[in-house]
């Protein structure tokens, strides 16, 4: 046979024989509409190189359709093969192999937890980063949701509790870690309906690239230059309402720019009650594409702000995802429905622009005549760019009092080297209070003279 047929042979009976893809035979079968590879094996079933090629092809789109365009089986059948033979060259026998799993994250996935891990194994673990094996197979081999590359075990029964002992490691891997938010890609691998093998690699693969990037001060400041190139900006600005544009109840939406910064908004709440109070939410929502035909509207509590400045993670009420295809630039319609799971916002929030003046007429009546009640307000803010110069070693940051500057030293937090002048730095009031942000490290520092000094941050009046 030439290296090809040996090639696809492998690979189709690998799929196969591990139920990578699919949890049973028939499943398999019934995709590639062949049903004798149970009984006959690959090669009898697909008896020619072309055939062969035409299957994993087929499999190969099919990957892509449920897992997504950046994972390509080939790429996972060689990372598997080479997970595989290390874990039995090295790891087969190991004892808790759920502690070694975790010590490997710790290792491989952790910008400040590798001077942690002193253990006898630490070896094995430089060599996997050596020989670049890839850490997600590997994990899945130890906590036994994967079994060998050459494995015939058959049919998999219990994937929900295989899912579920994998997600439970990551929650405790990511728990140290304060400005890592872990909701979003465990609850969307939680809510996978497909929960085959390849969908747990996926996942837990997409885990560790979410972590990375709040981890390594580095990656967090690039991630989030990579969120700003996404957000897409759409004429929204005015009032809607779930009523088709009429005055049906008395809740609707103010929609307004945040300070005309592209695809960011603030989206305000505001319901009537029979007391004739007028009470009010503003979260923050922002925009971005998600593939080429769709668009997600990522919503934020204003206590999500206070979290993020105590270096709390996000609770469920803190963020939501919502989700559309994509829409024209001004579009009159707002069908946001939920993209991860929740047991606090909505399911669906179908919003409509108000146009009739008559609509428009009572909320502004309502504005000047109710009692306005905005329980958080406290916790509303306004950020203004105020990044005045970079030198070498020090940023300044321009004060309210003319003619001062904040000058932060470089070394004060990991990455302000990377800060550019058109870098979201400034000043933010909130509560009362002034705040130099640093928005793309999530850091907030108060202007208190015990925070300036903590940080070796001086108040001067010329750049040097």
């Amino acid at each position: 046979m030439d290296k090809d047929t040996i090639k696809y042979d492998e690979w189709l009976t690998t799929i196969a024989n591990t139920r990578l893809i699919y949890n049973t035979m028939e499943e398999l079968e019934q995709m590639l509409d062949n049903h004798s590879i149970h009984s006959n094996g690959i090669r009898r079933s697909f008896p020619t190189l072309q055939k062969m090629r035409a299957a994993f092809r087929d499999l190969k789109e099919e990957v892509k359709l449920m897992a997504g365009n950046d994972v390509e089986l080939d790429c996972v059948l060689s990372f598997y093969q080479s997970a595989w033979q290390f874990y039995r060259q090295h790891l087969y026998r190991r004892t808790n192999p759920e502690q070694i799993a975790f010590e490997l994250l710790s290792y491989c996935h952790s910008f400040d937890k590798r001077g942690s891990v002193r253990t006898k194994k630490q070896a094995i673990y430089e060599q996997v980063e050596d020989e670049e094996i890839h850490v997600p197979c590997l994990i899945l081999l130890l906590m036994k949701a994967l079994p060998g590359y050459d494995s015939k075990e058959g049919d998999v029964t219990e994937m929900p509790r295989q899912y579920e002992r994998v997600m439970q490691l990551m929650e405790r891997f990511v728990a140290n870690n304060p400005t890592f938010n872990l909701m979003p890609p465990v609850i969307r691998a939680r809510e996978e309906e497909n929960k085959c093998r390849l969908m747990l690699l996926a996942h837990v693969s997409r885990i560790l690239n979410v972590y990375e990037s709040y981890d390594n001060p580095m990656n967090l400041y690039e991630a989030s230059n990579d969120f700003k190139s996404q957000r897409v900006h759409l004429d929204i600005r005015g009032f809607w309402n779930e009523c088709d544009g009429q005055l049906l109840y008395t809740s609707f939406w103010q929609i307004e720019d945040d300070m005309d910064e592209s695809g960011s908004y603030f989206a305000t709440h505001w319901h009537k009650d029979g007391e004739n109070r007028l009470t009010g939410i503003r979260y923050t929502m922002v925009v971005v594409a998600e593939g080429e035909d769709k668009l997600v509207y990522y919503m934020i509590h204003p206590e999500a702000i206070k979290q993020r400045m105590m270096g709390q993670k996000y609770r469920d009420v803190d963020q939501a995802w919502y989700l559309t295809k994509r829409l024209e630039d001004t579009p009159d319609e707002l069908p946001l429905e939920r993209l991860i799971g929740s047991g606090v916002w909505p399911q669906k929030i179908g919003l409509s622009r108000c146009t009739d003046d008559k609509v428009l007429e009572q909320y502004d009546q309502w504005f000047h005549t109710c009692e306005i009640v905005k329980p958080y307000q406290h916790l509303e803010y306004v950020f203004t760019p105020n990044l005045y110069a970079i030198t070498q070693t020090h940023l300044y940051i321009s004060s309210k009092r003319e003619g001062e500057f904040y000058k932060v030293p470089k070394e004060a937090h990991k990455g302000f080297e990377m800060i550019h002048l058109y870098d979201a730095v400034g000043l933010m009031e909130m509560d009362g209070k002034t705040y130099l942000a640093f928005d793309d490290f999530m850091l907030y520092i108060s202007t208190s003279p015990k925070q300036l000094k903590k940080y070796g941050i001086e108040r001067v009046q010329k750049i040097v």
